[in-house]
């Protein structure tokens, strides 16, 4: 159980963090020099509420704090060296920035790793009707709610769940031919679903054909990530954001395919997708990378797409070493990279994710300390060993910052990825 925390103790100091108390007649909702926002998941927009933990450390001091009421927590720290970051609670994908230095003010959006519904969602019963079918009771996806269904029939009923302040939806209906080709494609406009109780999805006369493009991905001649050491595709995407009870997922609406590179150092990916409102929000795909440790790597982009060269830069260390007692280090060249990342799963899920706030190149670096309270176990209910993975990150152009991204997936939030496949088993701390 939480130990209960006063209301005015917004900042508790620890071992030699006597520099960040208060001023005499300090206003303590504003001081400090470093700022950190922070959001629970899994709605869109996230909550913000007071006692998150966090923690800031610099390898020697420690300080701590805890969120206000609109979930910001502040410190006031030595402006003369680096700090870590790390907010986490229970049941939340825990997020550590490296490297930070007083003056940041940021936000951070902690991923609920548990699935249980929020009690402010509620469900919305939208019933519908599908004309101008190419074929009788061809096959069309709709899309846009609570997972996928598969209409032959003019009548549908879709279930859509909606929250106090939830972004308006879409409906994605996407018809099939027989081989399951792409054939016709429409989407709502957007709508709170109480609004649109009804609603008529008329498919266009004129079959409205998804467009082909062909991108390309370069590759460097050195390092780890060259085109001969490219494996396999692992998996591929063309997708809307949707918002649900369980947090941000896709929406497919569209094909691509990732090639090999060749002689000439970049692969050729084709994409298929409409243009205009039925465009996809984003497209990625993962590929594997073979050699002595192999890595796992992600390409991925937003409109417009034409003229769009994603170029990998040259990876060369990358590591993660598992110590005793569940300590860890971290080994990663992040030069020609926005920065340097890890992540640590539980099983299956992503359990705590960490950014270096620039392209700092870490050397032996420990993993941060969690705050007090907090364990990795207690971040995610999931059997399974806990592994941690290290990555090189290139940030999508005019994005907003991997660690603030509703998106759900790491490679989803970030022009390229890197990571290692394997990484280190940690013991139990």
């Amino acid at each position: 159980m939480r130990q209960s925390l006063g209301a005015a103790a917004s900042v508790l100091l620890l071992g030699c963090a006597s520099a960040a108390t208060l001023a005499p007649g300090a206003d303590a909702s504003t001081a400090g020099n470093v700022t950190v926002r922070v959001g629970l998941g899994p709605l869109t927009p996230p909550a913000y509420r007071g006692g998150v933990r966090v923690r800031a450390t610099d390898g020697a001091r420690v300080i701590d704090a805890v969120t206000d009421p609109a979930g910001v927590a502040r410190f006031t720290l030595d402006a003369t060296t680096r700090w870590d970051l790390t907010a986490a609670e229970p049941g939340y994908a825990a997020v550590s920035l490296l490297g930070a230095r007083p003056g940041l003010s940021t936000e951070v959006l902690l991923r609920a790793t548990r699935g249980q519904v929020p009690p402010e969602v509620r469900d919305v019963t939208v019933q519908g009707v599908i004309r101008g079918r190419s074929a009788p009771r061809s096959a069309v996806l709709l899309d846009g709610a609570r997972g996928t269904t598969v209409s032959r029939d003019e009548a549908f009923t879709v279930t859509v769940p909606t929250w106090p302040g939830a972004p308006p939806w879409q409906l994605v209906a996407l018809e099939l031919d027989a081989s399951s080709a792409l054939l016709n494609g429409w989407i709502s406009a957007p709508a709170a679903p109480a609004a649109s109780p009804s609603l008529l999805v008329p498919l266009p006369a004129v079959p409205r054909l998804p467009t082909v493009q062909e991108l390309r991905v370069e590759f460097p001649v050195i390092g780890r990530v060259t085109p001969d050491r490219f494996d396999r595709v692992l998996s591929e995407v063309v997708a809307r954001v949707k918002h649900t009870a369980a947090g941000a997922q896709l929406v497919p609406v569209g094909r691509s395919q990732l090639g090999r590179p060749g002689a000439t150092s970049f692969a050729r990916w084709g994409v298929e997708a409409w243009e205009g409102d039925l465009a996809p929000e984003l497209i990625s795909a993962s590929f594997r990378v073979a050699g002595p440790g192999p890595l796992h790597a992600t390409v991925t982009t937003r409109p417009s797409f034409r003229g769009v060269v994603p170029a990998f830069a040259v990876v060369t260390t990358l590591a993660s070493t598992a110590g005793p007692s569940g300590a860890a280090t971290l080994d990663v060249a992040a030069g020609g990279w926005s920065r340097a990342a890890f992540t640590v799963t539980l099983g299956d899920v992503v359990a705590w994710e960490g950014y270096g706030v620039d392209d700092l190149t870490w050397e032996s670096r420990p993993l941060p300390p969690l705050p007090d309270g907090v364990t990795r176990s207690s971040l995610a209910a999931a059997p399974g060993p806990v592994v941690l993975r290290a990555c090189v990150l290139r940030d999508l152009p005019l994005s907003s910052t991997p660690w603030s991204s509703p998106i759900p997936a790491l490679q989803l939030r970030n022009l390229l990825t890197v990571c290692e496949e394997q990484g280190a088993a940690l013991a139990d701390p």
